[in-house]
């Protein structure tokens, strides 16, 4: 079942990137480190954040709690990562979106999971797709 919980972080993740990607082509393809991580971490907050989402319903918790801790973890996983000054958004910018998304997603779950909800949209996260 972790497979599938992996999954849903990957997807979520993977659509951030793309919408980063096209909002950047638009202006550059180049973008500085700096916006393109300011970008990302505004992003990763309304994509596990929002009302009737996958985090806020099987792992209740406020808006507040979860912006807050989705920021730190994003600063985390941010840190973690060695990225260039400049995100060439052709070559890279849906691959380090997809991995900042993955590893707060995943570190969010972990962080919640004495929340989780047993209920069979909660237990089976394709439900979600």
């Amino acid at each position: 079942m972790r497979s599938y919980h992996a999954f849903l972080v990957i997807f979520l993740s993977f659509l951030i990137g793309v919408a980063y990607a096209t909002t950047s082509k638009k202006n550059s393809d180049l973008a500085p480190r700096n916006k393109w991580q300011a970008y990302i971490s505004k992003n990763l907050n309304s994509a596990f954040c929002h009302d009737g989402g996958y985090f806020r319903t099987c792992f209740p918790i406020d808006i507040k709690e979860c912006s807050t801790t989705v920021k730190k973890l994003s600063k985390f996983c941010l840190s973690s990562m060695r990225l260039p000054d400049q995100i060439d958004m052709n070559q890279h910018g849906i691959y380090f979106g997809s991995k900042i998304g993955y590893c707060v997603g995943q570190k969010l779950e972990l962080n919640l999971n004495h929340r989780k909800v047993n209920n069979p949209k909660c237990v089976d996260p394709r439900k979600w797709l």
